[in-house]
């Protein structure tokens, strides 16, 4: 470590203290919408690195790591990856304890043709067909390092995982990209069609946003 960062205002921080200073400097890496959760996030203050749980409210947060980095420490600028995760249940029934962490789609998708969709994105590419309309951002190029859909049998259901990794996002892209992977899904296009959207450059030609209560951010490496 450099002299400078040793240097560096030492604090002695209990969770308590520690959790009111992240909600002070909760400058989450991207903007993250209402009712999306964050499993491992970050926040930076007094040259310190905070890994959370979840930024929403102190009762929702979890210290789980805290760090000395050095001075000039970005927590936005420095991301060289992160990962999404976000969960569908499907089935008649609506989980109604899992309610806040999925999005509810009664009818079982393929897969594998969202999956064959998915890869469509792979690579460094102008994402603006999946921003929203309100990312007033001029830059919309973004590099997906890999896009999966998985699905899992568990005894309470179906379950259908949509994986995300990326150099970053533009705000509610990977909502985007889920509720297009859906149409893909449930037959209503076919998986080439995810080309021609992220050709088109237009909110317009993606299929509607997913709901937030699916979409959780994994982790942030830097």
């Amino acid at each position: 470590m450099g002299a400078d960062a040793k240097t560096a205002m030492k604090v002695d921080m209990t969770e308590s203290a520690a959790r009111r200073i992240a909600k002070i400097v909760a400058a989450e890496p991207g903007k993250t919408a209402l009712r999306v959760s964050v499993e491992g996030g970050g926040c930076s203050g007094f040259s310190y690195k905070f890994d959370l749980v979840d930024s929403a409210n102190d009762d929702d947060i979890a210290i789980v790591k805290a760090e000395e980095v050095r001075i000039g420490f970005d927590v936005i600028g420095d991301v060289t990856s992160k990962l999404y995760r976000y969960t569908i249940f499907c089935g008649p029934t609506r989980p109604v304890l899992y309610r806040r962490y999925c999005w509810h789609v009664p009818s079982r998708p393929d897969t594998a043709a969202m999956n064959a969709g998915a890869q469509r994105l792979l690579g460094e590419n102008d994402f603006k067909s999946f921003a929203s309309a309100a990312d007033s951002r001029t830059d919309s190029v973004r590099t997906i390092f890999r896009c999966d859909v998985t699905e899992a049998r568990k005894d309470d259901g179906h379950w259908v995982y949509v994986e995300v990794e990326g150099d970053g996002f533009l705000y509610n892209m990977v909502r985007n990209i889920v509720g297009s992977l859906m149409e893909v899904g449930l037959g209503r296009w076919d998986p080439l069609r995810i080309s021609r959207v992220l050709a088109a450059r237009d909110r317009t030609a993606a299929g509607p946003i997913a709901p937030p209560n699916g979409l959780c951010l994994m982790w942030i490496k830097y």
